[in-house]
């Protein structure tokens, strides 16, 4: 990820699954990389790996989950949105060079709290989310986040899952103005790692549920120490330059497999430059 290059993004880019969580740096605590091997990978056909080419994502680690695809390492997308993408006209943002990133839906600034519910009582877990809701709350956003109990209606539903390949995983608005309404969680994000790990995990997943693309998109191996590079995306690509953003920053939690260079759990400054941008 060398440099960024001109971004073309799709009117209705709706989902997509938690990026990053695959919380991948090239520090073997952080490293959270999906295992491209894994046993419930299903086949996938050649046109729907072009499809997904032609809107500028990776393909490398393409894979079913469900109904649905998995997208460089943590995004999921459903048919619906995949066709909508493709049939969608692109819009040309022109100058997006060094800059993190956004989908083209956001959550409305009419919606003022997002309540975040977990269907686990585990204490690690829900100390991570907790703490994840805390570093958005923090920056004065439009919308506050707050857990409810398990029992209550919520916008955002954390559960925790095993067996999957990778830590955590979400979607992008869907154009509704609410946020993604699911993070997965896999409990290898909290075995054997620092509750400043699950944080940021956590905090990762949920950036992505309101519209935070991964910070390193145009190349995974920033953050992963491998993937697609993205240096010059075919039309199509969903992203948007967020303004006030750099280049690389290798303390963004929004990184494709998390920061690499602090392990604390909060949003880098440009994290927060980028979220107060958009709300």
């Amino acid at each position: 990820m060398k440099n960024y290059s001109l971004s073309i993004i799709r009117t209705a880019l709706l989902t997509t699954l938690c990026c990053a969580f695959l919380f991948s740096c090239d520090d073997a605590e952080d490293a959270v990389v999906p295992d491209s091997t894994s046993s419930t990978t299903n086949a996938i056909s050649e046109e729907v790996k072009s499809q997904f080419a032609s809107l500028g994502f990776d393909v490398s680690d393409l894979a079913k989950v469900g109904n649905d695809y998995m997208v460089e390492g943590d995004m999921v997308v459903t048919q619906e949105a995949l066709d909508n993408m493709l049939s969608s006209d692109p819009v040309i943002v022109n100058n997006a060079v060094g800059e993190q990133y956004r989908t083209f839906n956001l959550v409305s600034r009419n919606l003022r709290t997002i309540r975040i519910r977990s269907t686990n009582n585990n204490s690690r877990v829900l100390l991570a989310i907790d703490r994840a809701i805390f570093n958005f709350n923090q920056l004065g956003l439009t919308f506050r986040m707050e857990r409810v109990g398990a029992n209550q209606s919520a916008d955002i539903t954390v559960e925790i899952v095993s067996g999957t390949r990778f830590l955590g995983s979400a979607g992008f608005p869907t154009g509704n103005g609410r946020p993604w309404n699911r993070v997965l969680l896999d409990v290898n994000a909290f075995n054997g790692r620092s509750d400043d790990l699950a944080e940021e995990t956590t905090t990762h997943e949920l950036g992505h549920c309101v519209g935070l693309r991964h910070s390193d998109w145009y190349d995974r191996s920033f953050s992963c120490g491998r993937g697609g590079n993205e240096e010059q995306p075919p039309s199509g690509l969903g992203v948007v330059g967020i303004p006030g953003t750099v280049r690389q920053d290798p303390e963004s939690i929004m990184n494709s497999c998390g920061a690499v260079t602090r392990s604390d759990g909060e949003f880098s400054r440009f994290d927060q430059v980028a979220l107060r941008e958009l709300y």
